[in-house]
């Protein structure tokens, strides 16, 4: 990593900056999503550095209000961790085992005890979701914003970082330049100045990825900390998104869902790559829902995905009991599809459809053709839609990829060679399953990298 004790990017902002009062703290954390909420409400600022005279933390965000992506989780819900054992927690992540020492010590139990201290209960639904009791994401924010408060931390909005220069030398502090954009206001912190320098003991980097870009999330970072710092990133690419299927037979079934269907993601060749299983909702451009989200964060060039609408029945199965439901009726359209509803729990608009398409070049069903539809239902992808084709919009509901891992040091979240730098959240190369877990990893990292700095300033 570069951290030569000058950056030419942060010597020619701060030369337009107001010299206004140098503000020095002991924390600033660049982004007021998530994982920046929960960095700051977990590490208590509230007294000066002794030493120093740095005092308390500041959090700047780029647009107008802070969580504006909390807000909108789980649907405005806020599942915000998933029940089980934290054990398997990794399994549910891309790079889980390189972050595993952090989920496991800042664990779900962990994450469920933080937010009853912060006076949210929770509540556990069937399918091991986990939500605030209220099933509301703005309680939560409201808390967190509340705690950090407490904590020694304000927020400035609006703002931008525009170049950041490491310390000069040891003791030294961050640099980071910041402007007005227009956004939001200035926070009471004594700093008032359209263009300013802050200085800090820590800088935590939590500023998301590229998913959702009017909350915040738009990767704006990236090129300061590429150019000032030289932190390397992994490609960035929308994840956890709906699949548009090129032809889709489903069109007409918008708003129809499944309770319980399996997504198997495939190469041409018909080889499993990854199969995800739960509800999923049929919509005007392919299917949605969980099964869909999480088989989305799987997909190569050129995959077909292979649905099964009733998972673990074969397709001989299937065939010798529509054969057994038919037997001695005629073996029409209406009479398949209202058998296979009866028998497999499934809306009969969606086997209606099937019925329809295994009747073939003739008028009447195939039932091997219909079981074969029910069981594995090969569909390709339109791939113009699809992440990795450079044509698509940033859709997904969280980013894969971002700071490499071998940077990190993953049970602090301290980079391995700028010590006072940590980065936490989706603006790591770790991104998770839906259901609770990216939120979950938000509060492993912000807990992991407040301990560390915890550890530094009260040790």
């Amino acid at each position: 990593m570069n951290t030569s004790p000058t950056s030419a990017a942060f010597e020619k902002a701060s030369g337009a900056a107001s010299p206004g009062k140098k503000c020095i703290y002991r924390a600033i954390v660049i982004g007021a999503g998530a994982s920046g909420l929960f960095f700051a409400s977990s590490t208590d600022l509230s007294s000066p550095d002794p030493s120093t005279g740095a005092a308390g933390g500041l959090i700047l965000e780029h647009t107008a209000k802070p969580g504006s992506k909390l807000l909108i989780s789980g649907g405005g819900r806020c599942n915000f961790t998933h029940a089980g054992s934290v054990k398997d927690f990794p399994a549910h992540y891309n790079n889980g085992t390189f972050v595993r020492s952090a989920l496991y010590k800042h664990s779900n139990i962990k994450f469920t005890e933080f937010m009853e201290d912060l006076g949210i209960r929770s509540v556990t639904e069937k399918d091991g979701r986990i939500f605030p009791e209220c099933r509301r994401s703005a309680p939560v924010l409201d808390a967190l914003l509340k705690r950090s408060a407490a904590n020694g931390f304000t927020i400035r909005t609006g703002t931008d970082v525009t170049a950041i220069r490491p310390p000069e030398g040891p003791g030294r502090p961050w640099g980071i330049c910041v402007a007005r954009n227009g956004n939001g206001y200035p926070g009471n912190d004594g700093c008032g100045a359209a263009d300013e320098i802050f200085f800090c003991e820590n800088l935590i980097i939590a500023t998301g990825g590229i998913t959702y870009p009017a909350t915040g999330s738009d990767g704006s970072l990236i090129p300061v900390l590429q150019r000032d710092l030289g932190i390397r990133f992994t490609e960035l690419v929308p994840s956890l998104m709906p699949l548009t299927i090129a032809g889709d037979p489903y069109r007409s079934l918008a708003g129809v869902s499944v309770e319980n269907a399996a997504m198997t993601i495939e190469e041409k060749s018909g080889r499993k790559i990854h199969q995800a299983s739960g509800p999923i909702l049929f919509t005007e451009k392919g299917i949605s829902g969980p099964a869909a989200l999480n088989a989305s964060a799987h997909l190569r060039p050129d995959a077909v995905i292979s649905l099964s609408l009733i998972p673990g029945i074969s397709r001989d199965q299937v065939m010798r009991s529509l054969q057994e439901e038919l037997k001695g009726r005629p073996q029409d359209i209406n009479t398949t599809s209202a058998a296979a509803a009866r028998l497999f729990g499934l809306p009969k608009s969606l086997t209606r459809i099937l019925a329809e398409r295994s009747c073939g070049a003739g008028s009447s069903p195939s039932l091997k053709s219909m079981a074969g539809l029910l069981t594995a239902d090969r569909l390709p992808l339109d791939q113009e839609t699809l992440s990795f084709s450079g044509k698509s919009s940033p859709a997904g509901m969280c980013t894969r990829g971002g700071i490499a891992l071998d940077q990190i040091n993953t049970k602090t979240m301290e980079l391995r060679n700028a010590p006072g730098l940590f980065a936490v959240g989706e603006v790591l190369d770790v991104d998770g399953e839906t259901g609770g877990y990216n939120l979950q990893f938000a509060f492993s990292s912000a807990q992991a990298a407040s301990e560390c700095v915890n550890g530094k300033l009260h040790g």
